[in-house]
């Protein structure tokens, strides 16, 4: 991959923080700690999206680019599905790192770890989807834009 790859992928990264920032409140709800995608720690949090989005970019790179007609609209799903897992494991080591820095931060627990991944791909597959597919579908095809612009 180019660098201009990466940089598309980066300011992907950032936009869907910045989505995933919108719903910060379903999110604390969901997960019922007092843990924010926003606010004092955005920052390991939209380093967790960026490296979402790096990860996806890498694994989904040949199908970004080649998948054509029902593939095509298949490919959100696949990818909202890696990213929103990925995203909320990234998430919960984020803070616990936060957790061993600021001790007033709450500790996030084994059934954290494994229940928060689960919790966002069901949301993201359901309740969010209606908001997530065509926006999945707008980046894919904004990603593949940027990477068959960066070859010629």
């Amino acid at each position: 991959m180019k660098k201009y790859h990466y940089i598309a992928l980066i300011f992907v990264g950032i936009f869907w923080f910045y989505i995933a920032s919108i719903f910060d409140g379903a999110i604390c709800s969901i997960n019922s700690k007092d843990l924010h995608i926003k606010g004092d720690t955005w920052l390991p949090h939209m380093l967790c999206s960026v490296f979402t989005s790096l990860i996806i970019g890498l694994l989904f790179y040949k199908p970004i680019c080649n998948w054509t007609k029902w593939k095509w609209f298949l490919l959100p799903i696949l990818t909202l599905a890696s990213s929103t897992i990925i995203f909320a494991i990234l998430l919960n080591i984020s803070w616990k790192i936060e957790h061993l820095f600021k001790p007033y931060y709450e500790d996030i627990e084994l059934a954290d770890i494994i229940g928060t991944p689960l919790v966002f791909l069901f949301y993201s597959l359901t309740q969010f989807f209606i908001i997530f597919y065509p926006l999945a579908l707008l980046t894919q095809y904004l990603v593949r834009y940027a990477f068959k612009k960066s070859v010629n």
